[in-house]
């Protein structure tokens, strides 16, 4: 069975979003890490939605069962989700 089978999935296939992506658990501090992100971050180019780096704080909220946003707002990894969640209306436009 092909992706496209049918003439409803043909109708339909418009409104599947595009691909994007998100470069999860970033470590700057390792050698590969920054290589490895530049390098997908050219491949990837506008589907990269962001980066999140390396926190402890997101482990210590899932255990807290809390929103990194309420346990840790000031952590890097919640700014780095703001930005990402900003991103997908900013690139239709709204």
């Amino acid at each position: 069975m092909s992706l496209i089978d049918d003439a409803t999935s043909v109708a339909l296939f418009a409104d599947i979003p595009r691909q994007v992506f998100v470069i999860n658990q970033f470590d700057p501090m390792t050698r590969p890490g920054s290589a490895i992100a530049r390098s997908l971050g050219e491949w990837m180019g506008r589907r990269l939605l962001g980066v999140v780096h390396r926190d402890e704080h997101v482990g210590e909220a899932l255990a807290a069962q809390k929103p990194i946003a309420s346990y840790a707002p000031r952590s890097q990894a919640h700014h780095d989700l703001a930005v990402i969640a900003r991103r997908p209306t900013a690139m239709v436009g709204g």
